[in-house]
């Protein structure tokens, strides 16, 4: 179902294809989302920027807790349900990026079935992965006020 609105101008799909060029100038460099949608509004998608989106997604912070166990460091990520471990703090988090970003690619893989369970309510966090560019994923990771490392007990 639409959701129509005069705060968002929504354009009809054959426009939109036709205009691309131009539509995307207006929503990346003016900032401006749009809607496009087809068959009478029955679908409906929206076009934001890069630098909108990843705004939207800010609020979604990571908070990994960290401990030590019989000399290897253990990194929990509770808003995913991953647990990393390394023989040093920056190879735990390390694994953590690395299964955090297949864990992304599989959410977004089997979406429909994540849709279905409990797990729905982590897509703003597996966005957040997804849209940041690879060379800075891990400090999504990471927290400013403990000098760039979580370091909360876990």
């Amino acid at each position: 179902m639409a959701v129509s609105s005069s705060v968002i101008e929504t354009l009809p799909f054959s426009e939109a294809k036709a205009k691309l060029s131009d539509l995307m100038t207006a929503v990346v460099h003016g900032h401006r989302p749009k809607a496009v949608d087809r068959h009478q509004g029955k679908e409906e998608m929206f076009l934001v920027g890069r630098d909108e989106l990843i705004a939207l997604l800010e609020g979604f912070e990571f908070q990994p807790k960290v401990s030590v166990s019989q000399g290897e460091f253990i990194v929990r990520l509770p808003e995913l349900g991953l647990i990393a471990g390394g023989s040093s703090l920056d190879e735990a988090f390390e694994e953590l990026v690395e299964l955090a970003e297949a864990y992304a690619e599989d959410y977004f893989d089997r979406l429909e079935f994540f849709k279905q369970t409990d797990r729905r309510r982590q897509l703003p966090w597996v966005a957040r992965i997804a849209f940041t560019a690879p060379e800075e994923r891990s400090a999504l990771f990471t927290h400013p006020a403990a000098g760039g490392r979580a370091l909360q007990p876990a």
